[in-house]
């Protein structure tokens, strides 16, 4: 995620975390690292579901990201 956010023609690319853990050390690392989102997926499909379809209306109707 560094090397990304420090290249300059990525650097606006948004970064999601999309992982199994809820560990503070990893959700903070992550952060650190410059993800812009940290989504712990549940282990239930419909919730997994309903999880990254509030990610895609999250990007998609809710910010604006550069162009």
């Amino acid at each position: 995620m560094e090397i990304i956010k420090t290249h300059g023609e990525y650097r606006s690319i948004p970064i999601i975390m999309l992982t199994t853990s809820s560990s503070p050390d990893d959700i903070n690392l992550s952060y650190f690292q410059h993800a812009n989102l940290y989504i712990t997926k549940p282990s239930d499909m419909n919730a997994f579901e309903e999880v990254l379809d509030g990610v895609d209306a999250f990007f998609i109707n809710l910010i604006q990201l550069p162009c």
